[in-house]
């Protein structure tokens, strides 16, 4: 499967910068959200995943993220890219394309460490993926999963 990552921006302060016409494709509330301006969505990097030219995925990524948490095998100092948001849409579930556009977007991000906070610890086990633990539980946190590029 190959899956191309297509990069999507902001055109304007406060719209969105995914199509609003595949908007009802996906569970998570927000692709859309209006909330900020062109420079404050400056600093995240969003794709679509786009499979035979229909889109079929969403992913949105920070690629200086400093974490205010420490955890085990993780230097908190330097900046690392988070993996913010990644969606398959609904009907395109099941199939494989999560991990490929995954695999795609770490390509993007050579030699640097790549996050997730995780709802998705299976998903994430699954792609290769190091769950890191960490140092200072708190109640309610969610599990980081890590990856070399």
């Amino acid at each position: 499967m190959t899956i191309e990552l297509r990069q999507v921006f902001r055109a304007q302060d406060y719209g969105s910068a995914w199509d609003p016409e595949t908007e009802n494709q996906y569970d998570t509330i927000g692709w859309t959200a209006d909330g900020e301006t062109i420079a404050e969505a400056a600093s995240f990097d969003r794709y679509i995943g786009v499979l035979n030219g229909t889109e079929v995925a969403r992913v949105e990524l920070e690629p200086q993220r400093i974490l205010d948490a420490r955890f085990r095998g993780i230097d908190t100092s330097t900046p690392v890219v988070d993996l913010w948001y990644l969606e398959v849409a609904t009907h395109r579930r099941r199939e494989g394309i999560g991990a490929a556009v995954v695999a795609e977007a770490v390509k993007r991000y050579p030699g640097r460490l790549i996050i997730a906070f995780s709802h998705a610890d299976e998903f994430w086990s699954s792609v290769g993926w190091t769950e890191r633990e960490r140092l200072e539980p708190a109640p309610g946190n969610s599990p980081l999963f890590s990856f070399q590029a």
